[in-house]
């Protein structure tokens, strides 16, 4: 856990166990409803499962990183064909492998539904912030291409303002109870409200009555632009460990130059190669497939 403020728990990945069969031991759509019934509070917390047939789960993910303590599950979202942005903390410790999951309950992905990372680009800022850039992002290159019908995300431009009182829609795979840790590996979502912001580049959301929690690390915050999903944010943190106080996204428009840097230097069909700069990147070990 990487502490930045007084009573901040950044480290929003949860410990996993006996997912997808892997071995784990552990840390452009339009919007429509699709979401399932039943339950009100089931949550991410207190909010809705999302059916596999909704325009949200075709372009959000599960990332599972394999570290010395077992396995991690955080969120991510789809960038481009090999391309996933989450959170930088969800890939910290050097994890041997990362592993993409295209389904929207975890534990019944199959083998087709699984992609393995090729390589880990964590923001340059993440490393060594300073006051104005907590930098907590990171995009995951995958190899084997995009399940039949996901989809990239759409960004919002890098002059779009979020401003306070505007509503927000979060998703993730997070858990329900931020205490117990249980209930992760569905994805889910919710909405909330933009209370103001943490620093000059992270936004901070109401979580009282619903919130992202542990296992949504890296997920997305949309807003919803001429009826599209438009990404603004990435879960970073939450503010206790109930996970109902307030959440901290990261700006996507505070760092879409070098989003959209890497997307040009490493989305296919361009062949990849590797990056100029060492600090931004991590290599992971060899690939399993």
């Amino acid at each position: 856990m990487k502490q930045m403020i007084k009573n901040r728990f950044s480290c929003l990945a949860v410990l996993i166990f006996g997912i997808v069969g892997l071995g784990i031991t552990a840390c452009g759509p339009t919007p429509s409803d699709g979401l399932d019934g039943g339950d009100q509070r089931e949550s991410i917390t207190h909010g809705k499962a999302v059916k596999a047939s909704s325009d949200l789960s075709k372009v959000v993910v599960a990332v599972v990183a394999e570290k010395t303590e077992g396995q991690a599950l955080c969120t991510g979202s789809i960038l481009s064909e090999n391309l996933i942005l989450t959170a930088a903390h969800c890939v910290d410790g050097n994890p041997t492998q990362v592993r993409i999951v295209f389904a929207t309950k975890v534990k019944e992905a199959s083998a087709e539904q699984i992609r393995v990372a090729r390589g880990v680009f964590q923001n340059p800022f993440w490393k060594n912030p300073n006051t104005e850039k907590q930098g907590d992002l990171a995009i995951i290159q995958f190899s084997g291409g995009l399940p039949e019908g996901f989809t990239s995300v759409r960004l919002v431009p890098k002059t779009y303002k979020v401003t306070t009182g505007d509503s927000v829609i979060f998703v993730g795979y997070g858990v329900t109870d931020g205490l117990e840790r249980t209930g992760s590996g569905v994805l889910r979502t919710t909405k909330s409200t933009v209370t103001g912001q943490q620093s000059p580049t992270e936004i901070l959301t109401d979580g009282k009555e619903t919130s992202v929690c542990f296992g949504d690390s890296g997920g997305p915050g949309f807003a919803v632009i001429k009826n599209n999903f438009v990404q603004w944010g990435v879960a970073s943190s939450v503010l206790n460990q109930e996970c109902n106080e307030a959440s901290i996204h990261t700006s996507v428009m505070a760092y879409e130059p070098w989003i959209r840097e890497i997307i040009h230097e490493f989305s296919t069909p361009k062949k990849s190669r590797k990056p100029k700069k060492s600090p931004t990147t991590l290599f992971l070990g060899p690939s399993q497939e």
